[in-house]
């Protein structure tokens, strides 16, 4: 004989295929009704309807200590994060380019200096 706590496991399994029937029953029920909300009210969407309100300050799903003004903190900071890593690519891509410019500048200012000391050095002979 099995026993949790103070129950047999054999209530604990009663117990959770009674709590099983009931939340399918409930789901169905929501599913039937069909769409209730565009999913922009969390209040009214399927799933709290299903399971009830979150608790307050919480957020289901989100883990512990996740409530919703620190999930806007971080859905701004993610934010952020993007437009700065999407800004420095962009400015990556700019010095990369600049490189090319000055590279192309040395080659054109080396073979001008080449050009004028062999044009001296052949004006020295004549």
């Amino acid at each position: 004989m099995n026993v949790i706590g103070n129950r047999l496991a054999s209530d604990c399994v009663d117990w959770f295929v009674i709590v099983c029937d009931g939340l399918q029953k409930k789901a169905a029920e929501i599913v039937s009704s069909g769409p209730q909300s565009n999913g922009t009210n969390e209040a009214q969407d399927s799933l709290s309807q299903l399971l009830g309100p979150d608790n307050p300050g919480r957020l289901r799903a989100m883990g512990r200590n996740m409530n919703k003004t620190k999930l806007a903190c971080f859905q701004v900071k993610s934010k952020c994060m993007a437009e700065m890593q999407q800004k420095q690519d962009q400015l990556q891509q700019k010095v990369n380019e600049l490189q090319e410019v000055i590279d192309k500048i040395k080659n054109h200012v080396n073979t001008c200096l080449l050009i004028h000391k062999a044009n001296q050095s052949v004006s020295t002979y004549i």
